[in-house]
């Protein structure tokens, strides 16, 4: 019995490998062209066609062929669970095109599962209450590389994303994408869903709250994007509303709301942080130029807010039972009632801030901490270099109390000539077309 026992082990791990080899063969890849040719006629047919594992590899051309969602919907198509939906040269030489006379959408997804992927495509027009261009309804799915153009929804413009779902939409772009009657004008997360909203470009869309995301009682991750031109009535570009979620490394420039939070607006939550963000040159009709929240208390650290614009608080409006913690935070060069506003029963707390106005009160309506916990009120020095970058001998530059205040470290020699405002809007746009 002894002696058998290698020759049985060997020939169990030969069976394994043996399998292991079939399965991985078996992972195809469905080519659809646009003329119909290939290995099924339609985006559809390929996803019909294929198998957990395959690959349906979309040719260049535009595809318009829509069909019945099975949930009373028009779709171009209805992914399923571990299929990657993917073009061959990219978002620049394939377009799933849903501007059809009837409401429809480009791409639907139930159920799916953290191996479904949609990568690499223009996808414009669409025209349904919730995500015109896309809609998750529970599940795991992944969007990378994709162009959302012209989409146009109820609330949720581009992508809504519903019912527990788990979402990646990494690298894509969301232009001009409009939510005529609810909010988010680009990316709509509810019920519950996860998401990471990372290194994306968002801009001119428009929504009521967040012009470019909205997200409700949802959580997740908002990094590395570029916002510019969103347009919302609170949350020019976002709103976090009774939501857990980490806003990181992101640009914020040029966002307008017409009533409150020019670049980002929180309503009733208790959690979340808003890190390593710049918030440039955004307006609000009414108060917040650039952050406004209202009995919301998320942890604001290491950023730069300058050059906003707003009724009351050009940079932030604190208001309701809000008590936001502000650690390491340069708010200065705004326009409005004052850097920073508080009204109501808030109360917020500063570390290591610099909170600067040249002419003017920095803090209206909030105790001043200067001079406490290593707050200040200097101008912050940036460079003209468009980043919001500081000069060497910025008070904000590292030094041995507090360590580098705002978003951006040393960018440039001392220049005693340096505005306070950096550069103009026109100039910080263009680096980022």
């Amino acid at each position: 019995m002894l002696a058998r026992e290698p020759r049985m082990v060997i020939g169990a791990v030969l069976l394994a490998t043996a399998v292991g080899l079939c399965d991985s063969s078996a992972a195809r890849t469905w080519v659809i062209e646009a003329d119909g040719g290939g290995d099924a006629e339609t985006l559809q047919a390929g996803v019909d066609s294929a198998a957990v594992g395959d690959t349906v590899l979309v040719m260049d051309g535009i595809y318009t062929d829509i069909h019945d969602d099975g949930f009373g919907e028009l779709a171009a198509v209805v992914m399923k669970p571990g299929i990657v939906l993917r073009s061959q040269n990219g978002p620049s030489a394939v377009t799933i095109d849903v501007t059809a006379p009837e409401p429809t959408r480009a791409v639907y997804c139930r159920d799916c599962d953290e191996t479904t992927i949609i990568e690499g495509f223009t996808i414009t027009g669409g025209d349904a209450f919730f995500g015109a261009a896309a809609f998750v309804s529970g599940g795991d799915v992944q969007f990378r590389d994709n162009v959302f153009d012209a989409a146009y929804g109820g609330s949720g413009g581009a992508l809504a994303i519903f019912d527990g779902a788990t979402v990646l939409v990494d690298g894509n772009e969301f232009i001009h994408n409009t939510a005529c009657c609810g909010s988010a004008g680009a990316i709509l997360v509810e019920s519950a869903s996860v998401v990471e909203i990372r290194d994306n470009l968002f801009e001119g869309n428009s929504g009521f709250d967040g012009g470019a995301i909205a997200m409700f009682g949802a959580g997740g991750t908002i990094a590395g994007n570029t916002f510019i031109e969103n347009l919302g009535t609170r949350g020019g570009a976002l709103m976090i509303w009774n939501a857990d979620v980490t806003v990181a490394g992101n640009l914020f420039a040029g966002n307008h709301a017409t009533t409150g939070g020019g670049a980002a607006a929180y309503r009733a939550t208790d959690s979340g942080t808003f890190e390593d963000n710049v918030v440039f040159a955004n307006t609000a009709g009414g108060p917040g130029g650039g952050i406004w929240m209202e009995d919301a208390s998320p942890e604001i650290t290491q950023s730069s807010i300058s050059a906003n614009s707003a009724v009351d608080g050009g940079g932030v409006w604190i208001g309701g039972s809000s008590a936001p913690r502000f650690d390491h935070v340069i708010v200065a060069a705004n326009t409005g009632n004052g850097e920073i506003f508080c009204g109501g029963l808030s109360s917020p707390g500063f570390s290591c801030c610099d909170v600067f106005r040249e002419v003017g009160d920095a803090y209206v309506g909030c105790a001043d901490p200067t001079g406490t916990d290593g707050n200040m009120s200097a101008d912050p020095l940036f460079c003209d270099d468009e980043s919001l970058a500081l000069q060497e001998c910025s008070p904000c530059a590292d030094d041995d109390s507090c360590g580098l205040v705002g978003a951006r470290g040393v960018g440039c020699e001392c220049d005693d000539d340096a505005p306070v405002r950096p550069a103009s809007w026109g100039s910080i746009k263009a680096l980022y077309r």
